[in-house]
């Protein structure tokens, strides 16, 4: 899959933007996703510190202890 990535990412390097070049970067894009699920990572999005993915979650007693206004963690 990351082969495909490349090619497709090589492929649209040589075309004006647009259309098929936009298509051709989203398909890398959905190549480099599955190589990455593949290989056992998650996804991007939620690989993230920050993520709201990562966050454990917060039972309601905790959540009633934080006072408005504050940030969330």
């Amino acid at each position: 899959m990351e082969e495909k990535a490349v090619r497709l990412r090589k492929e649209a390097q040589g075309i004006l933007p647009g259309v098929e070049r936009a298509k051709l970067i989203r398909q890398a894009r959905k190549a480099e996703a599955a190589a990455r699920m593949q290989d056992g990572f998650p996804p991007l999005a939620y690989s993230h510190p920050n993520s709201a993915m990562s966050q454990p979650k917060r039972t309601s007693q905790e959540a009633a202890k934080i006072p408005c206004g504050t940030p969330r963690r």
